[in-house]
């Protein structure tokens, strides 16, 4: 709660800054702003997946604390033991767009073949200039996720201009929002790989402005809550007590559900 109310705060600073900027006549743009604060069980909006259909689980390489609510200011109810595998019966994810203010600076394409719009309208394109709010983005030549107009949107990560991102394509939206130095550290913990003769970790840059929580069940059936991600932390030094996720996924890229989205909208960004 205390990381929610920093990070609410610096969104707050960087809002009222932005109004001081702007004129009377500019009230349209405001009318586009997103929520502070967005809670949704739907992961895929926060850039992670689930799969439920798998029985998803995750093993606990250390102590870990359980709260009684997916906040860090709630009541601690149970701790697990080392290498506890727990059953994930929930999730939920706390998106902070305005932390993603964004400015596309060149007409985009919407980049699809024969796919057809289904339940975005395609008012919810950006156009030259416009604002959008990025959730998050993954390494250039893979996929991302913003809010625009009041929908989630599938983005392209080429050609976003952000400082941890080293672009394959043209420059078709610069980041202007919330970044941290760790946010380039190539040492990202996704899963660990303990079949190998040399165990090793896997995971890349990113920036993510939202939180994630795992709803788990202890082996004695206690449930709680654990944090995976926190906004307000860069990338390379979010929580790691975890190892061996099944059905879980901190990336898009091999999401069945991503590939479905943005199939049916095509995504936003150059070819």
């Amino acid at each position: 709660m205390i990381n929610r109310l920093i990070i609410l705060m610096l969104v707050c600073l960087m809002s009222l800054g932005a109004t001081a900027r702007a004129g009377s006549s500019e009230t349209k743009e405001d009318d586009n702003l997103p929520p502070m604060v967005i809670e949704t069980d739907n992961l895929i909006y926060a850039g992670a997946f689930i799969d439920w259909d798998s029985s998803p689980s995750i093993t606990a390489q250390d102590k870990v604390n359980l709260y009684a609510e997916p906040s860090l200011n709630s009541e601690q109810i149970a701790t697990t033991l080392v290498n506890e595998k727990l059953k994930v019966i929930g999730a939920k994810a706390y998106i902070y767009p305005r932390m993603g203010t964004t400015t596309v600076t060149i007409p985009v394409e919407q980049i699809k073949s024969s796919y057809e719009w289904n339940d975005i309208p395609k008012t919810a394109f950006p156009q030259k200039g416009d604002t959008i709010y990025v959730i998050y983005v993954e390494p250039p030549d893979c996929i991302g996720v913003a809010w625009y107009k009041g929908h989630f949107i599938p983005i392209s990560s080429s050609g976003i201009q952000i400082s941890y991102l080293k672009n394959t394509g043209n420059i078709w939206a610069v980041y202007k929002g919330y970044v941290n130095p760790k946010d380039n550290n190539q040492n990202i913990y996704y899963l660990k790989n303990t079949t190998r003769s040399d165990p090793r970790v896997f995971g890349s840059s990113y920036r993510r402005n939202a939180d994630i929580w795992l709803q788990v069940e202890l082996l004695d059936k206690t449930t709680g809550w654990v944090m995976m991600q926190n906004a307000h932390l860069g990338a390379g030094e979010q929580p790691f007590w975890w190892e061996n996720m099944n059905g879980i996924s901190l990336s898009l890229y091999s999401s069945q559900v991503y590939s479905d989205w943005y199939k049916t909208y095509g995504y936003i960004g150059n070819k």
